[in-house]
């Protein structure tokens, strides 16, 4: 996975579709942190990076692997180029501290709500950075992947349809809702035994609440959200924590919707466990 060079040098870079909360995101993080181990340097996000600390990844750049997560509908065209500048009788583009970073030594830039992106000069601007491969006026190192992430259109108002030319710059990758004992692993490997089994208890009861009321033209609540097998991480997680049963059963109903109502009263009709009656 990553931006991998094809036949005439031609790059191509993966692009991930699928409903929210399926964990494209997530995937696409601890996939970049395993890279950084075999490779044997340290991984770092960017989004914690202090100008102190750019400057010192930069004088010792082939020790770190860096990861960058860009959310497009955030972002201006401007912000890709660099900031302008003089120089007697010429102007250029200073660099931005992450094309520097990305110039040399390996990482990941993300680019995340792709599809929600919907500004013509956003377009351009994306289509040249994964066409060319370049931040403004400064080519990404080789050994950076590039790898773009997009809602689905029939689960997301913001997501446009892209066009053609921008798709094919893409391998396109259906991301599919994980079952729910691919689901319990990576909360056993994520959380080990400090997540709610109860919330695996009812998802095996029920597997179809993973992802519920997920499309948009099904929602008959505006204000609640979906059930997502991201939703569902947190109330498990929450769970372990949270004592006070009121306040537990509103974080569930404002993080799962109508699935949390479900949810609630299955808890409200499952026998406790051995660990909770001990």
């Amino acid at each position: 996975m990553g931006s991998i060079p094809g036949k005439n040098d031609e790059w191509i870079t993966p692009h991930f579709y699928g409903p929210a909360g399926t964990g494209k995101s997530t995937a696409v993080k601890e996939w970049s942190k395993k890279i950084a181990a075999k490779l044997g340097k340290e991984w770092i996000d960017y989004d914690t990076l202090t100008p102190r600390k750019v400057r010192e990844i930069l004088s010792i750049r082939d020790k770190y692997f860096v990861f960058a997560d860009l959310r497009t509908t955030s972002i201006l065209p401007e912000d890709l180029q660099g900031l302008p500048n003089r120089n007697e009788d010429m102007a250029y583009f200073v660099p931005l501290d992450l094309a520097k970073l990305l110039s040399e030594g390996a990482g990941v830039l993300v680019l995340d709500e792709f599809s929600d992106e919907s500004r013509p000069n956003m377009q351009a601007a994306l289509k040249k950075l994964v066409r060319e491969r370049r931040l403004g006026g400064t080519a990404l190192s080789p050994q950076v992947f590039i790898v773009a992430i997009s809602n689905s259109i029939k689960h997301s108002l913001n997501a446009h349809r892209l066009p053609i030319p921008l798709k094919d710059r893409f391998v396109v990758f259906d991301v599919r809702t994980p079952t729910v004992d691919e689901w319990a692993k990576w909360m056993n490997e994520k959380y080990a035994d400090d997540w709610d089994k109860r919330t695996l208890a009812y998802l095996s009861w029920k597997p179809s609440d993973i992802s519920a009321d997920v499309e948009e033209e099904v929602r008959e609540d505006e204000y609640l959200p979906p059930a997502t097998p991201r939703g569902w991480s947190y109330v498990a997680h929450m769970l372990k924590h949270v004592k006070d049963e009121k306040l537990a059963e509103a974080l569930i109903r404002g993080k799962l919707g109508q699935a949390g109502e479900r949810f609630i009263a299955f808890l409200k009709v499952t026998p406790p466990t051995f660990d909770e009656i001990a």
